[in-house]
Parts: structure tokens; C-alpha cells; sequence
């Protein structure tokens, strides 16, 4: 599972800067590592967490910067055609915070006719297992500079998208942040120190 992801990867990356994406090879790569650790420590099998978190913004290959708001369906379906369901499912998941309907979502996704059938997966893959609240928690633990914590990096997408609940965003970031706390019996910061520290503070 982790080679086939990282093919998928190093068979997309040409695509995805010509398109425009600056930081999606870092970003992405960052997401795998944060995944990776946490489920290491968590419990859970570090190769599938690598290989969902490497994958997660894969729709980007076949979207451009406009298109951002769809690339959790280009993603998807890119993933299934190649046989990945898992990691598809991530795919959608990663972007909907325990399966909440994010306004800002909707009204692109509407006026694109998408709507709908991102609800139907979203219903499909409810309620979330363990992988798809790990690799929304290292997604806002990642950035293209490096690994920090998720108010730190909710900040950097608070600047770059107009969010119209950024509290209840964040709010659901930091119980998936307690619910991996708990799981893996200690501040998951923790494991991440000195990284952390380096990109805050650099």
C-alpha cells in the first residue's frame, strides 16, 4: 500500500505544478509524516496512515487553484479508477470535519451541480473510522514548511479562504486533536517537538 501510494504520488507530482499548485508536494509529504507518527503511537497501521495522508490532496492533479473546492471528488474518482477505494474514500473525508456540512463548501459545490453527489459519498462513508479523523487532524497539522499546531495552521487558512464559521472549524479540529490524545495516551504535540518549534518560530 505505501509503494503503490508513493507511485501514485511521484506519477502525479509533474502534473499537479504544472497546474499551479505551489507546497502541494511538501504539504502532502508533511501530512504522510504527522499521519504516520500519530498512528504509530495511536495504535493504528502506520503504512495505511502514510499512504492516506501522502494521497489525501491527490484530486489537485486534476484540478487547478479555481477548482480547489472539487478536489475531494477529483480525488476520489481519480483514486478509484486506480483501484485505491481507501485511499478515495480519503480522499473525501479528509475535507469534512465529522461529516459537518460546510457552508462555504455548498454554495460552490452547488453552483457547479456537485453538491449532491458529495453528500451521497459523505453519507456512504459515514460514520468515520479512525483513519479519517487522523488524516483531518494531520492536515491541519501540516503545512508546505513544515509540521505546527492546528491553530497555527488554521490561521494560515483562515488567511488564504473566507471561512464562515472559523470557530466551529477549529472547535472540530481540537476534538480530533483530544481524541488522538486520548488514544495515543499523551499530548500529540508532543511528538512532533522540536518540528513544531521550527516552524513556528523560524
Amino acid at each position: 500500500m505505501r509503494e503503490y501510494a508513493e507511485q501514485i504520488f511521484a506519477d502525479s507530482l509533474s502534473k499537479v505544478l504544472a497546474l499551479g499548485w505551489d507546497g502541494w508536494e511538501a504539504h502532502s509529504k508533511n501530512v504522510a509524516k504527522v499521519a504516520e507518527k500519530i498512528a504509530k503511537a495511536s495504535g493504528l497501521d502506520s503504512d495505511k496512515a502514510y499512504a492516506y495522508g501522502l494521497l489525501h490532496d491527490i484530486g489537485k492533479s486534476v484540478s487547478t487553484p479555481d477548482e480547489n473546492m472539487t478536489h475531494h471528488l477529483t480525488g476520489h474518482d481519480l483514486l478509484m479508477d486506480l483501484n485505491f477505494p481507501e485511499a478515495a474514500r480519503i480522499a473525501i473525508t479528509h475535507t469534512f470535519y465529522d461529516g459537518q456540512d460546510m457552508d462555504h463548501f455548498w454554495d460552490i459545490l452547488s453552483r457547479n451541480k456537485l453538491a449532491a453527489r458529495t453528500q451521497e459519498l459523505l453519507e456512504k462513508y459515514h460514520p468515520y473510522d479512525d483513519y479519517d479523523k487522523l488524516i483531518q487532524l494531520a492536515d491541519n497539522m501540516a503545512t508546505s514548511t513544515g509540521i505546527t499546531t492546528i491553530d497555527h495552521r488554521f490561521c494560515d487558512v483562515l488567511q488564504r479562504h473566507l471561512l464562515p464559521d472559523p470557530g466551529g472549524n477549529l472547535r472540530a479540529l481540537y476534538t480530533l486533536k483530544a481524541y488522538f490524545d486520548e488514544k495515543s495516551s499523551q499530548n500529540i504535540y508532543n511528538l512532533f517537538h522540536d518540528e513544531i518549534s521550527s516552524t513556528i518560530f523560524t
